[in-house]
């Protein structure tokens, strides 16, 4: 369970800030946007404040003062199109692997996309830097072998997607699992949230060609029961394993519980208070199952 930090206040207010920023609107209308989000942190921080829930929350305070619907558009276009410039690469080195092989590589691959993300404070990243690490990467918690024992024993698998540029990763694990036979349903935002990836971009991106792809019909960090439509809902109560990408979705889930299957989170630990809560350094990729089958 991720508890929310002074920390975590500044860090929203700042991407916030630089998102503003980055939008070619007036120096007044910026602060009055920041005015609106302001008042809102001050209205609704405590010690029991859910961090993903402030998040879409200010998130949406941005979208809707400043008419942008989606502040990220540019740079989640770019990220998707270079990712995709490797594809072709690393097909052609899957062709030597046997299935657990490829399936270790594919997931530490889909592990390592996290690192692309536009949403943290002070984090940044170099993609070619980051692919450069696949061979030598080091996974803090790794709970792969686990994982990979649940992917081969299930029928239905539901993958819950984050960060444009990781999708293109992602997209090959999804493939993966689909031609083993798994039945894999992928969630994705219905609306934008940061610079995670929507609806109308996975299928752009081809995610229904193999996988059933639905939206959440909500524009949230992550599943929030309340907004979320049935479909999802009940794709997550009747999936064997369920494939949770990235930071929002790991503070969420397991501060909230709504998932009560087996659960493997796939993230890069950007900040402090993700460090902290799995105890590793900041920057350690983490494969990590929650929900483990036969656990109490």
């Amino acid at each position: 369970m991720v508890k929310i930090d002074t920390a975590c206040i500044p860090c929203i207010i700042t991407v916030r800030t630089r998102e503003l920023h980055e939008l070619p609107i007036t120096e007044q209308k910026k602060f009055l946007i920041l005015r609106h989000i302001l008042k809102y942190l001050a209205s609704y921080v405590n010690a029991e404040a859910n961090i993903t829930r402030l998040a879409t929350q200010t998130f949406r305070i941005l979208k809707e003062l400043s008419g942008y619907r989606d502040p990220y558009a540019k740079e989640k276009e770019k990220a998707n199109r270079i990712a995709l410039s490797f594809v072709k690469k690393i097909k052609k080195e899957l062709t030597t692997y046997e299935v657990r092989e490829k399936l270790r590589f594919l997931i530490k691959l889909a592990v390592l996309g996290n690192a692309l993300d536009f949403g943290v404070a002070g984090y940044k990243y170099d993609i070619d830097k980051i692919l450069a690490e696949i061979n030598t990467m080091n996974i803090h918690i790794d709970d792969t072998k686990i994982l990979i024992q649940m992917i081969m024993g299930s029928r239905k698998i539901v993958y819950l997607l984050d960060n444009a540029g990781e999708a293109v990763f992602d997209k090959l694990l999804v493939d993966e699992l689909a031609n083993l036979g798994k039945k894999v349903i992928v969630v994705v935002k219905s609306g934008s949230f940061q610079n995670d990836i929507t609806y109308e971009e996975a299928l752009k991106l081809g995610f229904h060609r193999k996988a059933m792809l639905i939206e959440t019909g909500s524009d949230s960090s992550s599943i929030f029961p309340e907004e979320t439509c049935s479909k999802v809902l009940n794709e997550i109560s009747s999936a064997d394993v369920v494939i949770a990408k990235g930071m929002a979705h790991y503070e969420h889930l397991t501060t909230e519980r709504i998932i009560r299957k087996p659960v493997a989170y796939l993230l890069k630990a950007k900040c402090e208070v993700i460090a902290r809560d799995l105890s590793v350094p900041v920057g350690s990729y983490i494969v990590k199952v929650g929900n483990e089958p036969g656990s109490c």
